[in-house]
């Protein structure tokens, strides 16, 4: 595949505008809900072809013909780092800075979730770093975790974390009373076989922390927040409708002052269902929402917004 080698030639396509991505894919239907998709995009936020649809049923986005698993799988372990990252050989110490101070804010929220942590077994989907897990066991809880980048994954030395995806790796049914799963599933071109697999790792009475971008949170709405690394866009309703659908309910919505974002994210905190819970959320004003507020010429129209914010600018300085 193309991804296996990083060179020069690959870098360039993956970064070069107007150009597409080196990658066949296939055509599918939501990954999210399994409905029809129509065209919503065709270039992204780097000026690269792109294809987007958006389910018309529950208002996810995704990239449409989708990555294979086995060309997403290179293009993580391979080359996601350096062309979303600017990472090559070695992991910015800036970067690595900033995830530890995310990583203690967390964890603390983490702990509060529990009456007592110690001892509680967590997993994090995803690791990066590991930095999460490594704050999680300074809190108390037995803390694991998997990374399937090849960059990231050379500087993890704790025994607790694997180097792998989430297909691959193995744990014991029912072992962890926490699970997270941050700013992965926009990842995954089979978000619902994940959310299952994680169903099956968490204990009855476990929780799991999802947390993704929010594609209804941007100021401005266009094709400039398509990109090929987030191969879907959730949004908070049809998160918790695909998350209802696996399996899970529910608890808390964690706020983005909590976490120390400046925008708002789509972060939520689910348990396992009950057979006579049930679903409040209409995916349908979603669907129609999204649809509304992005479109085919959305790249165009924020160009044309965008010129036009820089002229009456430039005019107002020369009053």
């Amino acid at each position: 595949m193309w991804f296996m080698k990083l060179t020069f030639w690959n870098f360039i396509r993956t970064k070069a505008p107007l150009m597409g991505y080196p990658y066949k894919g296939e055509t599918i239907d939501c990954p999210g809900c399994g409905g029809h998709g129509e065209r919503i995009a065709r270039v992204d936020r780097y000026w690269k072809f792109l294809p987007t649809d958006i389910c018309t049923t529950c208002g996810l986005f995704f990239t449409n013909p989708m990555p294979t698993d086995g060309e997403l799988e290179e293009y993580y372990r391979v080359m996601y780092r350096s062309t979303y990252g600017w990472a090559f050989k070695s992991v910015p110490k800036a970067h690595a800075e900033k995830k530890k101070k995310d990583a203690a804010r967390r964890s603390g929220v983490i702990a509060s979730f529990f009456e007592n942590p110690r001892g509680l077994r967590s997993l994090d989907f995803g690791c990066g770093l590991g930095e999460l897990v490594a704050a999680l066991e300074r809190t108390g809880f037995d803390a694991y975790g998997f990374e399937p980048g090849d960059v990231w994954s050379q500087h993890l030395s704790s025994e607790r974390i694997r180097h792998g995806t989430w297909q691959s790796v193995q744990y014991d049914a029912e072992a962890f009373d926490f699970v997270s799963i941050m700013h992965v599933l926009e990842h995954l071109r089979s978000p619902r076989s994940c959310l299952q697999k994680i169903h099956g790792l968490l204990k009855q009475d476990g929780l799991l922390w999802i947390e993704v971008p929010d594609m209804q949170a941007y100021g401005t709405k266009s094709g400039k927040r398509f990109h090929f690394a987030h191969v879907l866009g959730f949004s908070r309703d049809n998160l918790i409708s695909m998350a209802f659908e696996c399996g899970f309910v529910p608890v808390r919505e964690v706020a983005k002052e909590e976490i120390g974002k400046s925008r708002s994210q789509v972060s939520i905190v689910f348990r396992k269902a009950n057979p006579e819970d049930v679903l409040t959320v209409d995916v349908s004003a979603t669907a129609r929402k999204n649809m509304k507020e992005y479109g085919e010429f959305s790249h165009a129209r924020h160009a044309i917004e965008t010129i036009g914010t820089r002229l009456g600018l430039e005019a107002g300085r020369k009053r």
